[in-house]
């Protein structure tokens, strides 16, 4: 039974094989104009992103941080671009939409940043550090390896648990930002971008 069950899933996926890329194709040849603009915009966002990365290393001032997070920002928009371009050729119009409304979120950060300065910029980051060792420390304890060893991934623990104090006490950037109840933290902050983001979008309008 197993080895029937196989062969029937090998002539399903040839079948879906080929409609997948007979549904590419068509795709392709019914909005070429727009494949070519969207492909443009990729590549200026590729060669726009390393300039970004050699001037952010040329400045020095206060706006280190700022810069840092900006080009974080636009390194992972233009991930998400490509994702884009990958689901909307393959016809998945809602995995399309998904990553739409992350790219969204991505641009109401920026605005965060820019507005808030350099204290904001340098929560966005420690947030980021934060999260990410965090994510690293569950698939430890999981899988018992990972991408950095025992003994770095002990380091970034401590650093990010020293992060996550530094965070919770008020800030003038995240009081300026929200008039919510309560002292802001660090992992409420994005929350905050996200309730504000038509607010914000207003005023970089105006």
């Amino acid at each position: 039974m197993a080895e029937e069950i196989l062969a029937q899933s090998r002539e399903t996926h040839e079948r879906r094989q080929a409609q997948r890329l007979a549904v590419e194709r068509e795709i392709d040849d019914d909005w070429a104009a727009g494949w070519e603009l969207f492909d443009a915009i990729i590549y200026a966002a590729q060669q726009s992103g390393g300039m970004l990365i050699n001037r952010c290393s040329e400045a020095n001032d206060d706006y280190g941080d700022v810069r840092d997070a900006l080009s974080r920002i636009h390194s992972a928009g233009t991930l998400i671009l490509q994702e884009i371009h990958a689901v909307l050729r393959a016809g998945l119009w809602g995995a399309s939409g998904a990553r739409w409304r992350a790219l969204h979120e991505l641009g109401i950060s920026a605005a965060v940043i820019v507005l808030g300065g350099p204290e904001t910029a340098r929560r966005y980051i420690d947030h980021g550090f934060v999260v990410q060792t965090r994510r690293l420390s569950r698939f430890y304890a999981n899988q018992q390896y990972g991408p950095v060893d025992e003994v770095e991934l002990k380091q970034r623990e401590v650093e990010a648990s020293e992060l996550a104090e530094q965070h919770t006490l008020p800030t003038l950037a995240a009081a300026s930002l929200t008039p919510m109840a309560g002292q802001p933290t660090l992992c409420r902050s994005p929350k905050m971008a996200r309730r504000f983001s038509v607010l914000i979008l207003s005023d970089l309008s105006e």
